[in-house]
């Protein structure tokens, strides 16, 4: 139940009681959660029976005192004291549902030490299999849709390398402005619904774009064979990129809208288990993922694509079926997807880009996302020629290379089955330093036994790909974590759409960077040069592999002060770090900066008469 505010949320004196008690705690915030001493049986008791049947007026009157066991130096937590409640304000609510239960449900939130009151959800009640559903036919567009971009543009249209870098940020742009979408959904209600309308209208736009393809022209192959049968195919890639662009667009709509569903269920499990919601979700995400990675590695791995089976599945087909996918996601939404009916209209605009201002200007909030940007910039930097090492030194094929896109996706669905089985109340710094060791000693190892050819097998380096790639997820999964912790009640797409647009402009700028840097070293090893063999090219692949995980494990350790402990470690940095104007102005003009050098290099890579700027990542215009 919604808390009133003090009019003074500041330290109380002890004035009150007359005498200075060193075992009384009062709160500066107490309007935003309480705690319970173990040792004080009495107080409990008392704080219970306050919930139940205290009054509003002496809940105004007061700011709520906290027993706790006597020390020299009180804190605000300490190994004594138990979460119980953590409340926020939501712009949206101004009374309880009508089908609120009237026997106390703030004891319900207190015991467990939820942040919304409502008690954790059963995912395998049919209000709640919508959303799961959901998940994983999101998961599937999103592990289909990027990898039809290397079979189609590169091998059956036969664009240019510059223009398949193109292709691909593109097609990740919309993703660069998570945020705003999250935004819309959170302040801008249709029909009193903030999560459901925007699921349809994602599938609707996916649905429309992808039955469009499906409908359309066929093309030839640009090579059939040795032979070119269509020396026009590669002006064909507009009329294909367009349409995946808009899709991406409606599947982007219905993630963010899932992911604000997601964080509002997340926040009503109790402290010890909260996470499992988040993990169950992303385990459907990522399998429908691998199943997509799967179904377009395997179907489009005949001759016309490049591929070493006798035939493929036609085009068209393939998004006929991510067309039936998108139909079966809207119907599931519109029978069972549940989302609660507002009980007041949007608040004004102004007053919401106002509190997401204050929600940025938290110290906690914008730690998480340079702790994303940081990870995910050192785990996108690759050793430049890895697609040609798997090539010629350990002879695998294009559908190896298709199916690599997996490993990451089964990463994540291993480490949130284990997280949520074992690892809810783990040290997240503690997961996340072991994660990374993993990662660099059994990469390090293994590719450096292969580029001075003391081991070179495939069957290895797929073991060593699930194993890094089992350590990111669980790098990836905490952050999650975190950020049901720090989200506002109101807020939660925008607040998970902010730290995931972070993240996903690190891969962008990281590749972009790598281009750019490329073009400044004349000596560009080729297929070839692998082939010869040379004590020169193997120092060279070994010193890429030296700086990769070097940079892992600088940044896997340098980056944890900006990672919280555990949940109640994240709720003390909410209450101890004040808002500032400084740093979060200059990240947010930082990044700013970021996304706008990064999307001016893609669309000059776009066009040949540009695409030769070294900016965009070419060798240089004469």
């Amino acid at each position: 139940m919604r808390q009133s505010q003090p009019s003074h949320p500041t330290r109380a004196s002890s004035a009150t009681s007359g005498r200075s008690d060193p075992g009384l705690v009062l709160l500066e915030h107490p309007h935003l959660y309480s705690y319970r001493a173990r040792c004080d049986l009495e107080t409990e008791a008392a704080l219970t029976s306050t919930l139940s049947t205290g009054s509003q007026s002496q809940a105004r009157a007061a700011p709520v005192a906290v027993t706790a066991r006597p020390s020299a130096s009180p804190a605000l937590l300490d190994a004594t004291t138990t979460l119980h409640f953590f409340g926020h304000s939501s712009p949206q609510l101004t009374e309880l549902p009508k089908d609120t239960p009237t026997t106390a449900p703030d004891q319900l939130t207190v015991e467990h030490g939820a942040i919304r009151p409502g008690g954790a959800v059963d995912l395998r009640e049919p209000q709640y299999v919508g959303m799961l559903v959901n998940w994983a036919l999101i998961g599937l567009c999103n592990g289909a849709l990027p990898g039809v971009i290397f079979p189609l543009f590169f091998s059956y249209l036969r664009l240019k390398s510059y223009q398949i870098s193109a292709v691909h940020a593109v097609l990740s742009a919309p993703w660069y402005f998570k945020f705003a979408i999250g935004f819309v959904t959170d302040s801008v209600p249709i029909n009193r619904q903030r999560r459901k309308p925007y699921v349809c209208l994602g599938w609707t736009l996916s649905l429309a774009f992808m039955a469009m393809m499906s409908g359309m022209q066929h093309v030839e192959p640009h090579t059939r064979g040795n032979e070119i049968v269509n020396p026009s195919a590669p002006e064909q890639g507009l009329r294909f990129l367009l349409p995946m662009v808009l899709g991406s667009l409606g599947h982007l709509i219905t993630s963010v809208a899932c992911e604000g569903m997601l964080i509002e269920l997340a926040q009503r499990e109790g402290e010890r288990v909260r996470g499992h919601t988040l993990c169950v979700a992303f385990i459907y995400r990522f399998s429908g993922e691998v199943l997509g990675c799967c179904f377009v590695a395997l179907g489009l791995n005949g001759p016309d694509f490049g591929g070493t089976f006798a035939s493929s599945v036609p085009l068209r087909m393939v998004f006929a079926v991510l067309a039936v996918v998108s139909l079966a996601g809207l119907v599931v939404s519109v029978r069972w997807l549940e989302d609660p009916v507002l009980l007041s209209s949007r608040q004004p605009i102004k007053s919401q880009l106002r509190r997401i201002w204050s929600i940025v200007q938290c110290p906690t909030t914008w730690q998480i996302m340079v702790f994303g940007f940081l990870h995910k910039s050192a785990n996108t930097f690759e050793v430049h020629e890895t697609s040609s090492i798997l090539r010629v030194w350990l002879d695998s094929g294009s559908l190896v290379l298709g199916m690599r896109r997996i490993f990451p996706r089964l990463g994540v669905v291993l480490a949130a089955g284990v997280t949520s089985r074992y690892l809810l109340q783990t040290n997240w710094r503690l997961l996340t330093v072991v994660s990374v060791i993993a990662a660099v000693v059994v990469g390090l190892s293994v590719e450096l036994l292969t580029a001075f050819d003391v081991v070179r097998s495939l069957p290895i380096e797929v073991l060593k790909d699930v194993i890094v790639n089992l350590a990111d997820g669980f790098t990836w999964l905490v952050r999650g974590l975190v950020v049901i912790e720090i989200t506002d009640v109101g807020f939660e797409a925008t607040t998970y759409g902010f730290i995931t647009t972070v993240y996903n402009l690190a891969s962008a700028v990281v590749t972009t960077s790598t281009s750019i840097a490329a073009t400044a070293f004349p000596d560009d090893y080729d297929e070839q040069d692998l082939q010869d063999d040379t004590m020169g090219v193997r120092w060279h692949i070994a010193t890429q592999v030296v700086v990769k995980y070097s940079l892992r494990l600088a940044v896997g350790v340098l980056a944890l002060p900006l990672l919280p402990r555990q949940k109640r470690h994240a709720k003390e940095r909410l209450l101890r770090n004040h808002p500032g104007m400084v740093a979060p102005l200059l990240l947010f003009l930082g990044f700013l900066v970021l996304l706008v050098a990064t999307m001016t290099a893609t669309m000059l890579a776009l066009f040949p008469s540009t695409a030769c700027l070294r900016f965009a990542g070419g060798s240089g215009c004469s």
